[in-house]
């Protein structure tokens, strides 16, 4: 946990400093569109997501977000196997600092995400006798909650482009459903790795740590 607090610290040393060196404005809470790119190369699940803030009053705005996760290198790697899905966003973002070049904000996001994964598990037939290949499916409900910190840095002639570095912690609670294999089948070897992070069937409760950086556009 302590590394989690000088993440924290360390956020708001850098933006404190450019807040103090930036001539502060009357506040102007503006409607933006953001993506994160990261999320299309991550290993585990890839996924696209647009993201919006919509202003709801003078330092504050609805944090609300959609997307679909298009597939899985480590979890649908083979022919046949997919790993697909949709995830929502919503939650509220404070303004504590507005100037012309930059915004500082904390807010609570919540998300919720369905993804089904189709995946081949090595099965056992009629007692034991042989082994056979099964492509089996799996259904992953994860719901959660963070609380973050963002600044939004902007730039262009019209400071309309913004890149919007955030640091959050929070916990994501994961429901894991297999739908039934024939009647005469029985898993012959579980999924083991030593770093295996393949969520097995039944409630899951885990961290969520947030930390990356959006790219988007300021109207």
């Amino acid at each position: 946990m302590s590394s989690v607090r000088y993440l924290f610290l360390g956020l708001l040393l850098c933006a404190l400093p450019l807040v103090g060196s930036a001539q502060e404005v009357k506040p102007r809470t503006a409607f933006t569109v953001k993506i994160y790119p990261l999320e299309l190369v991550s290993p585990f699940q890839q996924m696209f997501t647009v993201y919006a803030d919509i202003p709801v009053a003078r330092r504050w705005s609805v944090d609300a977000g959609v997307g679909a996760v298009l597939d899985s290198w480590e979890w649908a790697a083979y022919k046949n196997e997919t790993y697909q899905g949709f995830r929502l966003r919503s939650g509220i973002k404070y303004y504590m600092y507005q100037t012309d070049n930059m915004n500082v904000s904390i807010g609570l996001a919540l998300k919720y995400s369905q993804v089904v994964n189709d995946r081949y598990i090595t099965v056992s037939r009629q007692g034991g006798q042989y082994n056979e290949w099964l492509l089996g499916r799996r259904r992953i409900k994860t719901g959660g909650a963070a609380i973050y910190f963002a600044s939004q840095q902007f730039m262009g002639p019209r400071k309309r482009f913004f890149v919007e570095p955030f640091l959050g912690l929070g916990v994501r609670h994961h429901e894991v459903t297999r739908e039934p294999l024939p009647d005469d089948a029985a898993i012959a070897f579980p999924f083991f790795r030593v770093f295996n992070l393949e969520l097995q069937p039944g409630i899951h409760n885990t961290p969520d740590m947030l930390l990356g950086c959006y790219l988007g556009w300021r109207f």
